[in-house]
């Protein structure tokens, strides 16, 4: 059938996305090997926004020589500060939280949000991989995915316009 679209509800679509269905799975080893990371509403909008800037205390290295992301010029002489250079937003406890879910599962991890894995992203890690060993990996892929960002932005759209807000499962980063 030539024009024909698939329709899906928006229940269906709810339902699809892992918090609705994991609290269900039965298999011990899946629940062993997977940490859930309740993201707020303030760390969804950052995973929104253009840009990429990491959040302070971010890396991208497992290296101690190169832990943190720069974040602009702090030596700046005549006083002014740069409007076009981003500034770090800081989200201590979602970093803190992704480090312990890191450490719990042995030093590497996937992300993963409601729905999809950034899979688009991992030329951005060496080795081209989702692999991830630090919390700022895990954010950096989950910031520049565009798969990451359907789920946060247009998913439910596709379903209904009308009470996306109110009605979303709650996302979730499952590493």
């Amino acid at each position: 059938m030539a024009g024909a679209s698939l329709r899906v509800s928006r229940q269906e679509l709810i339902n699809c996305s892992i918090p609705a269905w994991y609290p269900g799975v039965q298999e011990p080893y899946i629940q062993e090997c997977s940490v859930f990371v309740p993201l707020p509403v303030e760390f969804v909008e950052y995973l929104k926004a253009d840009g990429i800037v990491l959040p302070q205390g971010c890396s991208l290295s497992t290296d101690e020589h190169e832990t943190e992301q720069p974040t602009g010029s702090d030596d700046s002489d005549d006083g002014e500060e740069d409007s076009h250079e981003d500034k770090a937003p800081d989200f201590p406890a979602i970093v803190e939280r992704i480090q312990t879910a890191i450490d719990t599962l042995g030093g590497r991890v996937v992300p993963k949000l409601n729905w999809s894995t950034p899979r688009d992203a991992s030329w951005l890690l060496p080795g081209n991989t989702l692999e991830c060993r630090t919390p700022g990996e895990v954010i950096l892929l989950l910031k520049s995915s565009d798969f990451a960002a359907h789920d946060l932005i247009q998913c439910l759209m596709t379903v209904s316009i009308k009470r996306v807000v109110k009605q979303l499962p709650p996302t979730m980063c499952c590493v």
